[in-house]
């Protein structure tokens, strides 16, 4: 099962017009799955954030809250509620679990009056934009410890986060797109080391298909989805050194012979070419890629960090350690980097009880403010050693238990080199990032069945990027 939650691809892109919600139609009731983020006129985010705190002791803070979140592992949640029940006595804690699928659009229809307002909810890094500009949810900057969070956030995990130097959430977790390579292949096929770029990816896969050991040693997932359809292709493009965008959201990618092209050209490749990509690669989930290395059957596949512990130790572990990890590989050997995305949680801007609401937040989200576990952090740590959910947080890296933890499944020094490099996807704060990725991922899957080239991707991209910066006007 994965963690993610409500990462859709089926969701219509609004115009800027229905996005800001200016239109009598997008209030004329709940949002419907197809509006996604057109109804987007949330009151505004409470002012003064000294002001909704009294410090009220934890055992005299009374509220009754509710809890909004995902379906992954709800026992493991409510066990951490427990624990704030403990030091929170007089906090009631409403705990729903909603189905992934339909998460965000039941968000946004409460949110637009379809019910009683969240007093915390998930929020993915898909749409993290989108609740922004329509007010949903409200700046945390201000709030008793908040700066402290901004210090320890990794790289990624602040630029997912932050928008306009402020704060909007706290990570429920923060993962990285880890390659990961099935050792006993390569052993097997005389091969001494993981590739070090994409050349010699698809030299080391041909190597591997001539000896008879795979006949398509590499899987990428590359069917269509939002939420993490881009991330083999963003992870090369980090670990080439390369962008898509300049500072101000200027496309780069389209220029001639650009490391997206290549990338992009690469893929084509490796699957009509030399054969070593899957031909399933366009109806490939990441859900699909752990049951085909963890066994053996592909030699290369990148997997998110959950994926790699599970592959290594545990009941799911096939063939216990022999998933490695290795960097990246680009189309240079020097560079180094990869994807990072954070799933959140944050409170709406409708939400009361603010005071609660926040201890609430950190206690899953963050440090606890309160109680045996004080100025730790508690959930990150506690669903990294369960689960090896990645951490938002740097300090953790030194944690005496996830380093003992992390040695047994994955090469320390690896892992934390390309945790501190991953970045976030350039442009997922953006409120055009849904309907630019899609039309991205769209372009690619037609290249790889030969419709269109890799030129022509960039080409069509650019054309889409800037209808729709003009669409949104950002």
């Amino acid at each position: 099962m994965s963690a993610d939650a409500g990462n859709r691809s089926d969701r219509r892109v609004p115009s800027r017009r229905e996005f800001l919600g200016t239109t009598g139609a997008a209030l004329g009731g709940l949002c419907l799955a197809s509006l996604v983020q057109a109804c987007g006129t949330g009151s505004t985010a409470p002012s003064g954030a000294s002001t909704q705190f009294k410090n009220v002791a934890p055992e005299a803070l009374a509220a009754n809250l509710v809890f909004l979140a995902g379906n992954y592992k709800p026992p493991v949640v409510e066990g951490y509620l427990r624990r704030f029940k403990e030091t929170y006595p007089k906090v009631q804690v409403d705990y729903q679990v909603v189905s992934g699928g339909v998460l965000h659009d039941k968000e946004v229809a409460i949110l637009n009056g379809g019910g009683a307002v969240p007093n915390l909810f998930y929020v993915g890094d898909d749409w993290f934009r989108s609740f922004i500009d329509a007010k949903y949810i409200q700046p945390i900057d201000g709030f008793p410890g908040a700066d402290q969070y901004l210090k320890d956030f990794t790289p990624a995990t602040k630029q997912a986060l932050t928008w306009k130097g402020k704060l909007y959430g706290l990570p429920y977790y923060s993962s990285i797109y880890c390659f990961s390579y099935f050792a006993p292949l390569l052993q097997q096929a005389g091969i001494t080391h993981p590739p070090v770029n994409l050349s010699e990816l698809k030299d080391q896969c041909l190597e591997i298909k001539r000896a008879g050991l795979s006949d398509y040693p590499l899987m990428l997932p590359f069917i269509l989805n939002a939420g993490t359809g881009d991330f083999a292709f963003w992870s090369m493009l980090y670990s080439s050194g390369a962008e898509m965008f300049d500072k101000d959201f200027n496309p780069v990618f389209h220029k001639s012979g650009s490391a997206a092209e290549q990338i992009v050209a690469w893929f084509v490749d490796a699957m009509n070419t030399w054969k070593i990509l899957q031909p399933s690669a366009l109806q490939t989930i990441n859900d699909d890629v752990i049951k085909s290395i963890a066994p053996g059957k592909v030699a290369f596949a990148p997997l998110n960090d959950l994926y790699l512990k599970q592959a290594n130790i545990g009941p799911t572990a096939t063939r216990p350690g022999a998933v490695k990890m290795a960097p990246f590989p680009g189309l240079t050997p020097t560079s180094h980097g990869t994807v990072g995305w954070t799933r959140s949680y944050s409170i709406p801007s409708k939400a009361t009880d603010i005071e609660a609401s926040w201890a609430l937040l950190q206690y899953v989200g963050g440090q606890p403010a309160a109680g045996p576990d004080k100025g730790q952090y508690y959930a990150a740590r506690s669903w990294f050693l369960s689960d090896g959910l990645g951490y938002g947080f740097a300090p953790l890296a030194k944690d005496p238990a996830v380093v003992a933890d992390l040695g047994k499944w994955v090469d320390t020094a690896i892992f934390e080199r390309e945790k501190a490099a991953a970045k976030a996807r350039q442009n997922i704060l953006t409120p055009w990032y849904f309907a630019w990725t899609t039309f991205f991922q769209q372009k690619v899957q037609e290249a790889l069945g030969k419709q269109i080239t890799a030129t022509q991707v960039m080409q069509q991209l650019k054309t889409k990027t800037d209808e729709l910066r003009k669409q949104f006007g950002d």
